[in-house]
């Protein structure tokens, strides 16, 4: 995120003294923006007949996104953003094995939601259709591509199953947990994901900018080292099932967002 930020500052910098096209004059803009997603929860609550889960089997990923862009040119503004991706594994089970033990249970077993919260910097350039429709940066119908790398944390959810032992992996009981955090399971790579949108801004009273755009995305988390499991599978799935609902709430969005020129 830093380097980032030091190369905005930077083409930011050696473009100030140029004059560069805007809207009236003015090429900084602060943006506030909400993605909405679709989560499809049928596959996790297959398992939940009572209905124990807080998750629906149709449910929406909001991601909060606040970002900066300037206009270089007649037709491309670059900007950067912080995002923050609340989301949630709905009715998972995940275990440990335990050491060795006089006992015959070999597992303590998690069983209810976990929750993640995702966190994201991005960079990304806005391509306006000047030479064609007359729109001219930052103003009119645009196409986006963005380029995001961050990490997600995974806690304890809503609803936590602890009254009777589990089925283990291996079909045996287990003891019950009341904490995911009891697991010490983690995710510690780094998450990379890439963007496309095409939208449209439009300016009211000369400062304010309504923003809206549809966006499709993918996570290439395969691209960035290999997944690490301190206990066999289980925790191998976590990860993965982490990744997947990170990817699913990135593939297809419809953003809404309002910003302000600040100069």
């Amino acid at each position: 995120m830093k380097m980032l930020l030091s190369a905005f500052i930077v083409l930011c910098m050696i473009t100030a003294s140029a004059q560069v096209p805007g809207y009236k004059g003015r090429h900084m803009a602060l943006h506030v923006e909400t993605a909405i997603s679709p989560a499809l929860n049928g596959d996790y609550l297959s398992d939940d007949a009572d209905h124990l889960s807080t998750a629906n089997t149709v449910g929406i990923n909001t991601r909060l996104i606040i970002a900066a862009d300037y206009t270089v040119s007649k037709s491309v503004s670059l900007g950067f953003s912080g995002q923050y991706l609340p989301t949630m594994i709905p009715y998972a089970y995940y275990a440990v094995e335990l050491p060795e033990n006089p006992s015959e249970i070999e597992y303590a077993g998690y069983l209810g939601d976990v929750d993640i919260d995702a966190y994201f910097g991005s960079a990304f350039i806005k391509l306006y259709s000047f030479g064609r429709s007359g729109a001219i940066a930052p103003v009119g119908k645009y196409h986006k591509i963005e380029i995001a790398y961050g990490y997600a944390k995974a806690s304890t959810g809503g609803y936590v199953e602890v009254n009777e032992p589990h089925d283990s992996p291996h079909g045996r009981p287990d003891i019950a947990l009341d904490a995911f955090e009891d697991l010490n399971y983690e995710y510690a790579e780094g998450i990379l994901a890439v963007m496309y949108s095409y939208g449209k801004e439009t300016v009211y009273f000369d400062r304010l900018i309504g923003n809206i755009n549809m966006q499709i995305g993918a996570v290439l988390w395969e691209y960035l080292g290999n997944l690490k499991g301190n206990f066999g599978t289980t925790e191998y799935e976590f990860q993965s099932d982490l990744i997947g609902r990170i990817g699913g709430a990135y593939f297809l969005n419809l953003t809404l967002g309002i910003g302000y020129f600040v100069f």
